[in-house]
């Protein structure tokens, strides 16, 4: 069950969604009924976290859930001075009953500052 690096883009203010479907190395889906999932976001991996996302279950028992960045979250992030672009890390951890921890989904997030506000 490795996961991949992704990156995943939006606007600054916006409210942000990813739609998940957690399979396994065979595509048989992840039964995350018990687990616990948190996804934090952070400006780079050694430092504190600067917001995290809202986790909203879909159908736990076939490893289908939702991550959402409100607009008020995502305006808050501090955004890069003199960028039009900001880089951030992100990861989402799926803890069991078990206390087996793992990643399905890790890498980086780009917030393009708002132009219409």
């Amino acid at each position: 069950m490795a996961a991949n690096p992704i990156s995943l883009s939006f606007v600054q203010g916006d409210t942000f969604f990813l739609n998940v479907d957690w399979k396994d190395d065979l595509d048989v889906p992840m039964d995350i009924t018990n687990a616990t999932i948190r996804a934090d976001i952070r400006k780079e991996y050694a430092t504190g976290v600067v917001a995290s996302f809202t986790v909203e279950e879909v159908d736990l028992s076939i490893g289908q859930f939702k991550l959402i960045l409100s607009d008020t979250v995502s305006a808050a992030l501090p955004a890069r001075r003199g960028s039009a672009v900001t880089s951030f890390v992100f990861d989402v951890n799926v803890e069991f009953s078990n206390a087996e921890s793992l990643t399905p989904i890790y890498g980086y997030l780009k917030m393009q500052r708002q132009v219409t506000i």
